[in-house]
C-alpha cells in the first residue's frame, strides 16, 4: 500500500467517488515591488537578472585571466629565459584580464566589490611583496622574480579598481575603529 501526502486543499477522492484525490497547492501572494526596488536578480526585475548574469560573467571571466596570468609570471620567470614565450603569453592574458575587469567595473557599477577586490588585492600585493626578499634570500632568484611580477600585476589590478571607483564616486569605505 502506498502512503500519499497531500499539501494544502484537497478536492474529489470522496467515499465512493471514483474521482482520484488532486492536490490544490494554496496561493503564492507575491508583493508588489515599484520600479527600482525589487532586489538584483529575482523573478520580478528580469532586467536586473540578465544584468546580474552578465557581470558575473565578466567579474569571473576577468579573474580567470588574471589567475592564468599570475600562475603564467611566476612560471615563466622561474624557467629563466626559456619562460619569455610563457612570460609574453602572460602579459597578453593580464592586458586581458585588465580589459574584461574594466568592463565589469563599467557595465556594473557595484561599488561595494569594487572597494572590496580593491582591498583585497593590495593586500596580497603586500603580502607577497614582504615574500619577495625571503625567496631571494633562500636561494631562489626565480621565484623572488615571479612573486616579483605578481606583485606588480596585483598593482596594476589596484590602480584599475581604484580608477574605475574614482570614476564612478564610490564612496570609500568606513575605518575599522574609526569613529
Amino acid at each position: 500500500m502506498t502512503a500519499l501526502m497531500y499539501v494544502g486543499n484537497t478536492t474529489g477522492g470522496t467515499p465512493g467517488s471514483t474521482t482520484p484525490p488532486v492536490s490544490v497547492p494554496p496561493p503564492v501572494s507575491v508583493p508588489p515591488t515599484t520600479p527600482g526596488s525589487s532586489t538584483p536578480g529575482s523573478p520580478t526585475n528580469p532586467e536586473t537578472s540578465t544584468i546580474s548574469g552578465v557581470c558575473a560573467a565578466l567579474l569571473l571571466s576577468a579573474l580567470v585571466a588574471l589567475g592564468t596570468a599570475g600562475v603564467g609570471m611566476a612560471t615563466a620567470a622561474s624557467l629563466g629565459l626559456l619562460g619569455v614565450p610563457l612570460l609574453i603569453a602572460a602579459g597578453i592574458t593580464a592586458a586581458a584580464g585588465l580589459a574584461l575587469l574594466g568592463a565589469w567595473i563599467l557595465t556594473c557599477r557595484d561599488c561595494r566589490a569594487i572597494r572590496y577586490l580593491q582591498r583585497y588585492f593590495a593586500v596580497l600585493g603586500v603580502v607577497l611583496l614582504a615574500l619577495v626578499p625571503l625567496l631571494l634570500g633562500v636561494g631562489l632568484p626565480g621565484a623572488s622574480a615571479g612573486a616579483f611580477l605578481n606583485v606588480l600585476l596585483f598593482g596594476a589590478i589596484v590602480i584599475v579598481l581604484t580608477a574605475g571607483a574614482n570614476r564612478l564616486d564610490c564612496p570609500n569605505p568606513p575605518r575599522e575603529g574609526a569613529r
